[in-house]
């Protein structure tokens, strides 16, 4: 199901300043903005417009930090792929700490946990740098089990939370250099046994030395009909983000695998 794109242009922009910049590969570049706004707040899986002074274009950029690294330090991330329009060349060519940008929270494509769907299980489909928001859709998953086991150890648990859901990621790219955060991803999976992870390369074929969590060539269906078997089907929410061709296959892969098209989430900017 596609989510509608509403980049709500009326609603307040937020002054922002770089305070780190970070080469995560040899196309993706990573940039750290500490917020001003203290009332400034965003939902994991969404995205900011992003604003450049002297750049008369905008764009908007998903943001892969979860929200509650917002909420603690006023600092939100994005990572950025390479290309010659005009905001993504700038943060590429001329973005370093101390700049000045604005930015505002916009996006219907996001998940939220609470205490009625925290027994839903999650499949995330992550295509190149459409990794961004399931890694903040992953960090925010796994930031909430992580403060459920402490309230059980404390016997707070949250009144009806009968389990905690599972999370299921497969994430595909051309080359491992391609995999962001992939070091991240698996390190965080080794904290929570409801977190699976499954990595893809499509044009690089293993190689002596290469990481044994690759696997080579793509998603295909059966490997989506595999895991969708391993989760609560009648709970289960995926979203899927990447290339138009990469969310067609997802979607019609999911749908063959017995999901309703509902349970299948995306946002296109085309």
């Amino acid at each position: 199901m596609e989510i509608e794109h509403s980049d709500e242009p009326g609603r307040p922009l937020s002054s922002a300043t770089v305070v780190e910049v970070h080469q995560e590969s040899e196309t993706i570049k990573r940039i750290v903005l500490l917020v001003e706004d203290s009332q400034l707040s965003f939902k994991a899986g969404q995205w900011v417009d992003f604003f450049i002074p002297g750049v008369p274009i905008f764009t908007g950029f998903s943001i892969c930090s979860p929200p509650h690294f917002l909420k603690c330090s006023r600092r939100l991330e994005l990572a950025i792929k390479y290309s010659d329009y005009p905001p993504t060349l700038w943060v590429h060519s001329k973005c370093k700490t101390k700049d000045k940008v604005q930015v505002r929270v916009g996006g219907c494509f996001f998940h939220e946990i609470t205490p009625q769907n925290a027994a839903c299980d999650l499949l995330l489909l992550a295509a190149g740098i459409g990794i961004n928001p399931m890694y903040s859709i992953y960090q925010h998953f796994l930031h909430y089990y992580s403060q459920q086991r402490e309230r059980e150890r404390d016997d707070q648990s949250p009144t009806g939370v009968s389990r905690n859901g599972k999370l299921c990621l497969l994430y595909t790219a051309r080359t491992p250099q391609e995999l962001v955060f992939k070091d991240q991803i698996l390190a965080m999976a080794k904290s929570c046994p409801d977190v699976d992870v499954h990595l893809f390369c499509t044009r690089q074929n293993a190689l002596p030395g290469m990481d044994v969590n690759i696997s080579n060539g793509r998603i295909t269906d059966s490997v989506i009909k595999s895991q969708i078997s391993k989760l609560n089907k009648d709970r289960l929410q995926a979203y899927v983000c990447g290339p138009p061709g990469f969310i067609d296959d997802m979607e019609m892969y999911c749908m063959k695998a017995g999901l309703d098209s509902k349970q299948i989430l995306y946002e296109k900017w085309w």
